[in-house]
């Protein structure tokens, strides 16, 4: 999908595309919608310098509320939330559709996401790393703290879900970090996969 005809489209509040290929300036496009509080896409990146929208920091997406993305890599996510200008910005779902991220992947996309201009405003966050019944792959294990501590700077967070192919070692002393951080948590869940 190209997106010559989005200027045309003006009006459009919610956009949700599954089984399209987005071109970056088709992402861009979407992203000078001024109305577009929804949108959720899939998007396959095979060459992060060609797939992702470079070069527009936080420009796009000036009022975007509600953000679903399926993507193969946690990367492409990390180069596209630096075009949101959303302050608006309360539920946010990220899923990694393959391969479950290293820690240090997870943890950069978790710097990104804690200083987004949405502060005050993400409630909801949904972070999937591989396909949880997805037996190509070993199950990653994380440390919540290592991995999620970026995220303790989001101090309105009610919902966080980290899912997928993944493993969270969760202790004392890591639900004692949740709760200084996120004090108003309403769900946590750190679902735990098949085992491999």
């Amino acid at each position: 999908m190209a997106g010559e005809g989005l200027p045309r489209l003006c009006s459009l509040v919610e956009v949700r595309l599954s089984g399209f290929h987005l071109y970056p300036r088709t992402i861009i496009g979407l992203g000078r919608l001024l109305h577009l509080q929804l949108l959720e896409f899939d998007i396959r990146c095979t060459d992060l310098l060609w797939d992702a929208p470079h070069g527009y920091h936080k420009e796009l997406f000036p009022n975007l509320a509600h953000f679903v993305v399926r993507a193969n890599c946690f990367e492409w996510a990390l180069i596209f939330l630096e075009t949101v200008a959303s302050p608006n910005l309360e539920e946010l779902s990220i899923a990694c559709t393959e391969q479950p991220a290293p820690a240090i992947v997870l943890h950069a996309l978790c710097e990104v996401i804690s200083e987004g201009p949405w502060k005050d405003t993400l409630h909801t966050l949904r972070l999937t790393s591989g396909l949880r019944n997805d037996i190509r792959w070993p199950v990653r294990l994380y440390d919540p703290v290592d991995v999620l501590s970026p995220l303790f700077k989001l101090p309105m967070l009610r919902r966080v879900t980290a899912s997928g192919r993944c493993r969270m070692f969760m202790g004392d002393a890591t639900i004692e970090s949740l709760a200084k951080a996120w004090p108003g948590i309403t769900y946590l869940d750190f679902g735990d996969p098949p085992e491999s």
